[in-house]
């Protein structure tokens, strides 16, 4: 009985405990349901953006940037890998030891290397020493070992002959986008368009096979074709250094273009930078393009007033012209360089000699105010080019008014305005090619690759802006730029076996006070051969040369000969006639000048198309280069040494020349008519000498003069990688 009262107990609580989890059971499952329809009917639509969120992936496909090449296809800018150096700052085990092995490597801190490692994040770019760097740095951090740190591939922009070209070419920022030259004007080319790509990933965002939904590829950048020969580059580029060595200038630029299509065929500038270093601390003076900014000519704008005067049928080069050393205009008194003038002389003689007393005569009296300046108008002057080249200046001419005379007067001559080498490039090409003003450029052609195809789609043609002048002018300005170097101020860029039209300019710069100052000068050369058909035109510019004669054709014409020279060789441009051809054609008698009176010399020497240069302030001559009864060629320069009447030579003939530029030849007759003592070292020209210019001969130690000659290698074409 007792156990029949139990079991009934076990019984009921047994039925209780069943019923209690039944009805948990069923509440658990009334929720289940709830839930599931509540997932499935109320966020349903939500869910099925959180799933394709999971499966369906966008990627950002990045287009490779074009890339900048030569008109010989050389690359000179591309993209190339590299590799930027990261951080997991949860696996590394010693940081502190982690930080002094890899600081030294990647060129950072220690302690900021410390502070990026100790961040509390899954991943850290150790930059800016550790981004995108090359190869060869990346085996150096490798071969530390050390854990936690590895690396991403990248790519960065490189180029290739590092400072080459740096003002034309330009950089990028660490964004990839152009900061300046052609990087700059043509970034959204070069950058071009970039793609994307859809898929279906499985629940751990493993990509499925075949899922690709939609792809558009990127379409990479265009590749911008240069007129610049990376060749005749090279010359100019060596030129510039080999001048900033010699004369220590301010800055230096340099142009060659075609002036036959306006083909910019190399321009570069001192200082410039290295593309693959660029500190953005440093100065913004060293990204000026120098051959778009603007200064005062000098004497090579005589070339424009001369050719509108003929133009205009206002003078012929054998009209005559009588310069005293100055002329008083209204407003002030203007001189020529060499102060006492060249007394009457033929328009071509005045060109030849940069009279500015001719000049202003030709200018102020001949053309006047509105048809000169109608000339430098027509001739690009006072705008800009347009060249593909950014913050091209367009220079400073008078605005339209009624000037003063002596404004009219200093422009005839190249003073009071302002112009950039580019456009004296284009101007002279003018003259050059028979009278057609040309939009010059600096951009072949823009392509793009298409699988094995190339397609190009933009190509530079001549741009005929303006016909200035006639043929017939052209051709008589050509001879009178010849006889420049012929006969005139321009010798030292005589080629032998070439004929060569050039001017000299010498600028005095303007102070702070707007006088000019006296021993500060932007010298310049511009020139182009062969005249019977001009190829080549060159353009030199040097800002406050360090020489004892800062002048145009002391400092320029050596630089542009050196330069043209190169390129004509390279060309395969030959000479048209051989040294004795050349020394043969106008052969003059050297007279005997010894005791002689300076002022009675100069006179007969004038007479004989012979360059003078006085040694010493004597008032005689004591000594001559050149002996009495020699024949020698039109135009040599004739070294007569001073003193007084009892034939000592002037203390001043003592001090030490600068032979600075000089051939071997020159120094020669020069230091064999000081009887100075000398050893001589290469050949070609000279570079440099053991006892400074302008100081007092020492006769105890002979001078040490070093020549170097200037060989012509050709770079070598970019090699794929």
């Amino acid at each position: 009985m007792v156990e029949t009262s139990i079991n009934d107990k076990i019984r009921k609580k047994l039925k209780r405990r069943a019923i209690a989890i039944s009805f948990v059971m069923a509440v658990l499952v009334i929720a289940v349901i709830s839930r599931i329809s509540y997932i499935q009917i109320v966020k349903a639509d939500w869910l099925v953006e959180q799933a394709a969120f999971v499966w369906n992936k966008n990627s950002v496909l990045s287009p490779e940037r074009g890339m900048i090449l030569d008109r010989n296809k050389a690359r000179l800018a591309y993209n190339a890998k590299a590799y930027t150096i990261i951080a997991h700052p949860r696996l590394i085990e010693d940081h502190v030891n982690t930080a002094r092995k890899l600081a030294p490597v990647i060129n950072m801190s220690e302690q900021r290397v410390y502070e990026l490692i100790t961040r509390d994040a899954y991943q850290v770019e150790l930059g800016p020493g550790g981004r995108k760097i090359s190869e060869e740095l990346l085996n150096k951090v490798q071969e530390l070992e050390l854990v936690g740190i590895s690396s991403i591939d990248e790519t960065v922009r490189f180029y290739p002959n590092s400072a080459f070209a740096s003002h034309i070419i330009g950089f990028n920022n660490a964004q990839e986008d152009g900061v300046t030259g052609i990087e700059l004007l043509y970034q959204n080319e070069l950058k071009g368009q970039t793609g994307k790509i859809s898929y279906i990933t499985d629940g751990r965002r493993r990509e499925i096979p075949a899922g690709v939904k939609s792809y558009e590829p990127a379409q990479n950048g265009s590749d911008i074709v240069l007129t610049i020969d990376q060749n005749i580059q090279h010359f100019v580029e060596r030129a510039l250094d080999n001048a900033i060595e010699i004369y220590n200038p301010k800055n230096v630029t340099a142009i060659v273009a075609d002036p036959q299509t306006g083909e910019i065929l190399a321009l570069a500038n001192r200082p410039h930078y290295n593309l693959n270093y660029i500190t953005m601390e440093d100065s913004k003076k060293i990204y000026q393009n120098l051959a778009i900014s603007q200064f005062e000519p000098g004497s090579t704008f005589k070339i424009i007033t001369l050719a509108a005067a003929i133009e205009e049928n206002l003078v012929s080069l054998d009209d005559r012209v009588v310069d005293n050393g100055y002329i008083n205009v209204p407003g002030g008194t203007i001189r020529t360089w060499n102060r006492i003038g060249f007394g009457e002389i033929s328009i071509l003689e005045a060109f030849e000699r940069s009279s500015n007393v001719a000049f202003v005569k030709m200018g102020l009296n001949e053309l006047g105010q509105e048809r000169l300046f109608d000339y430098i108008n027509r001739f690009g002057f006072g705008s800009q080019t347009g060249i593909e080249l950014p913050n091209e200046m367009k220079g400073n001419i008078f605005s339209n008014r009624r000037l003063y005379p002596i404004e009219v007067a200093t422009t005839s001559f190249g003073q009071g305005i302002a112009v950039t080498p580019l456009q004296q490039i284009q101007a002279v090409s003018a003259i050059a090619n028979g009278g057609n003003l040309l939009k010059p450029t600096i951009i072949k052609e823009v392509s793009r690759k298409e699988g094995d195809k190339e397609i190009v789609i933009k190509q530079h043609q001549p741009t005929i802006v303006d016909t200035v002048i006639s043929k017939n002018t052209a051709e008589i300005m050509k001879e009178a730029m010849e006889s420049v170097v012929s006969n005139g101020s321009g010798q030292r860029a005589r080629i032998e076996g070439y004929r060569i039209a050039g001017k000299t300019g010498t600028a005095q710069k303007v102070g702070p006070d707007g006088r000019y100052i006296d021993n500060k000068h932007i010298v310049s050369f511009i020139g182009f051969a062969p005249v019977e058909n001009p190829r080549l035109i060159i353009y030199v510019a040097v800002d406050e040369p360090n020489a004892t004669d800062s002048y145009g054709s002391t400092v320029t014409a050596p630089i542009f000969k050196e330069i043209m020279q190169d390129s004509l060789h390279y060309l395969g441009i030959k000479a048209t006639e051989n040294r004795e051809q050349a020394i043969n054609r106008n052969l003059v008698d050297v007279e005997l000048y010894k005791g002689k009176y300076v002022a009675e010399t100069l006179n007969q020497i004038d007479k004989k198309s012979l360059n003078v240069k006085l040694i010493g302030n004597g008032n005689y001559i004591v000594n001559q280069s050149v002996p009495a009864g020699e024949q020698v060629p039109e135009g040599t320069t004739l070294y007569l040494l001073t003193g007084g009447s009892d034939g000592n030579i002037n203390p001043a003939a003592n001090l030490v020349p600068d032979f600075h530029g000089m051939s071997k030849s020159e120094v020669f007759e020069l230091l064999f008519l000081l009887e100075m003592d000398f050893l001589v070292e290469g050949n070609g020209y000279v570079i440099n000498q053991s006892q400074e210019a302008g100081q007092m001969y020492d006769n105890s130690e002979p001078i040490h003069i070093l020549f170097s000659s200037y060989s012509k290698p050709v770079l070598n074409q970019s090699l794929d990688e």
